[in-house]
């Protein structure tokens, strides 16, 4: 089965090919092409008029909009398309979506063009420009100007069905707002807090003046959460280069991928354990790739679980009580051996995938080796129950 990353590099491809020829594809034809398998990749039914409305009216005279996406019958996300290559960042279109958005009350809506996507907030109190809560584009992936597969994905599955469930989008908007709102209010009061600050501490007005105006050019780098150039905060060292762009240290230098292009079994393996923790478990923040030696993945600031990259082995360590889960009982379910404490080193190196509690049994470490399926409806079960285990439910 192929990851979501894999389906939406395909959709690029499109992108690439029909942006650079003299056809120019039609609403109806980008539709079909290029949007329908951008939402199919993160996990939408196209084909279910219970998940997905074409042409849906609240009321037969309303007119239509091309996409609503339902949650238990009730519209949640509306998405107008356009063709490939209209101009979506155009004020006409983004105004007669929120219109039409804000008189059906559904808060979230999207304008999309197959190659850009921007989400918008229809019930903020808030211009409509400000309305905007991101924008993410399929042609700049995996180029110094986009974001990484990963990061895309990551943003993407913020549409997906499950996200809409649990709120995150709402979430999502809660943190930006008052990121915004903060450093609005931080450039607004400059001058007071530069007095402020210069009464109580003696430092220098010019000096002072100089650390807020940094603060405040880093808005939208907060708000991105990218990393900002400058000298301020200081860039990683460049002898850590984990620490630089993760996931490039991690898929390349650690599981010895060829390139980026060129991903290992390994490599698409973790990425599709990512992509299954992403979309069960929403309330998880990950993967975080900067460390050198593994990835992790946190609920509230603390390590959850954590993966030891290799070229052949990832090594996945779950917090959690291990003695709600028998070995025997757990090695059936994900169809893994139970590791032999008292073998030999030869004799582990050869094992297939397996599952052992650590010493202390507040772990499981689950060794993933080729052999392992990852689809395995079990292995999924298991993250939840083990989420459930580490956050006491």
């Amino acid at each position: 089965m192929p990851t979501s990353g894999e389906l939406i590099k395909k959709v690029q491809e499109k992108v690439l090919h029909f942006g650079a020829s003299q056809l120019s594809l039609s609403e109806t034809e980008t539709r079909r092409a290029l949007i329908d398998p951008i939402f199919a990749a993160i996990g939408w039914d196209m084909g279910n008029p219970i998940a997905v409305r074409m042409e849906w009216r609240k009321n037969p005279g309303d007119n239509p909009v091309d996409y609503a996406f339902m949650i238990n019958g009730v519209p949640k996300l509306l998405v107008e398309a356009e063709r490939l290559k209209a101009d979506i960042t155009s004020r006409k279109w983004r105004d007669q979506l929120l219109l039409y958005s804000t008189q059906l009350g559904v808060k979230w809506c999207a304008l999309t063009n197959g190659n850009i996507i921007r989400i918008y907030n229809s019930l903020a109190e808030e211009a409509a420009a400000d309305k905007l809560l991101f924008e993410i584009e399929l042609k700049t992936i995996d180029t110094p100007v986009g974001l990484s597969i990963c990061a895309f994905i990551n943003k993407l599955l913020l549409l997906s069905e499950e996200s809409l469930k649990t709120g995150k989008l709402d979430e999502v908007w809660d943190n930006i707002y008052t990121t915004r709102k903060v450093f609005d209010h931080l450039k607004d009061q400059k001058d007071t807090l530069v007095d402020d600050i210069v009464k109580d501490t003696k430092i220098t007005k010019k000096s002072v003046g100089e650390v807020l105006d940094r603060i405040v050019g880093l808005r939208e780098s907060f708000l991105e959460g990218d990393q900002v150039d400058g000298n301020w905060p200081p860039p990683p060292p460049v002898n850590k280069p984990w620490l630089i762009d993760g996931e490039k240290w991690h898929l390349i230098s650690n599981i010895k991928s060829k390139s980026m292009e060129q991903l290992s079994d390994t490599a698409k393996r973790l990425l599709r354990i990512n992509e299954i923790i992403n979309h069960i478990l929403p309330d998880v923040t990950g993967p975080h790739w900067g460390q050198k030696g593994y990835i992790s993945f946190k609920v509230k600031n603390t390590i959850w679980l954590s993966v030891s990259t290799s070229s052949r082995t990832l090594d996945v360590h779950v917090k959690c009580d291990a003695n709600q889960f028998p070995l025997e009982d757990l090695s059936q379910r994900l169809g893994v051996r139970i590791f032999d404490r008292e073998a030999k080193f030869s004799e582990k190196f050869g094992l297939p995938s397996s599952i052992k509690k650590t010493e202390n049994e507040t772990n499981m470490l689950l060794k993933i080796k080729p052999d392992f399926d990852v689809e395995n409806e079990e292995f999924s079960n298991f993250l939840k129950e083990a989420y459930e285990s580490f956050v006491g439910k």
